[in-house]
């Protein structure tokens, strides 16, 4: 994607339906099948395929604030944040409040440098006492306020969005940045090994990270292996060239 898809917010496949007692049309019934397919596809990473089936889902189902959502996720994807935008603000004028739609506006303005409509939008997203991805949206804040160099602030976020969720690895990521940089690299290691052992488990870097903190920190042995893990996971990349040339100098 264009735009970092882990802060954007996809309306699972099990929102879609509108609930309506009734038997659903024959409409209705296509506008699901798409609307999963589309779904499934951005999940994948297939965008172009994401596109084309939401916006027949949204022709079949033009009321489903949750295939506005994925749809404005589909042109975001393919780089058409203007439709993006408008996609969203559909979802948002069937539903005031669908929050995802809300903070997926937040991400968008973020990245256009509006910091504080995309403020605005998060902070209403949290009012929302029954959203279960308020970890997401306090990252996001956190990420707002780092890049205004509020850095008190946006460590505060970052502990709310660890602790609404212990495993959502780009704030343990990002929490070691923040330890690093003030040399407080004991702290820096455990944040990056929590990151690590979750669903951050395939980013090399955070691997490369973990290792040479160990190496700062006097732990030979500990340094080495995480190394050789690297080479081990990821052999054809330059983070295991990396490793390797790292492990070579410690002979």
């Amino acid at each position: 994607m264009k735009l970092a898809l882990f802060f954007f917010a996809i309306t699972s496949l099990l929102t879609a339906c509108s609930g309506t007692p009734s038997a659903p049309s024959k409409e209705e019934k296509l506008g699901q099948i798409y609307f999963d397919g589309g779904t499934q596809d951005l999940n994948n990473g297939k965008f172009s395929e994401a596109l084309a089936n939401l916006i027949k889902a949204s022709k079949y189902q033009p009321d489903s604030a949750a295939t506005w959502n994925n749809l404005g996720l589909a042109y975001a994807a393919k780089g058409d944040t203007v439709k993006a935008r408008e996609s969203w603000q559909k979802a948002l004028s069937i539903d005031s409040e669908f929050s995802d739609s809300r903070n997926n506006l937040g991400v968008l303005y973020f990245s256009e440098g509006k910091m504080d409509a995309s403020e605005k939008e998060f902070k209403l997203v949290l009012k929302d006492l029954l959203y279960t991805k308020s970890f997401q949206v306090y990252y996001n804040l956190a990420l707002i306020y780092l890049k205004e160099r509020k850095t008190v602030q946006g460590e505060q976020y970052l502990k709310l969005s660890l602790k609404a969720n212990k495993a959502y690895c780009p704030a343990w990521e990002k929490m070691g940045y923040l330890e690093k940089e003030r040399g407080d690299y004991q702290a820096a290691l455990e944040s990056w090994r929590s990151a690590v052992g979750g669903t951050c488990y395939n980013n090399p870097e955070l691997h490369y990270n973990v290792a040479g903190l160990y190496a700062h920190l006097h732990d030979k042995e500990k340094a080495k292996a995480k190394y050789l893990e690297i080479i081990e996971l990821f052999p054809s990349s330059d983070w295991a060239k990396k490793a390797e040339a790292n492990l070579n100098l410690m002979r």
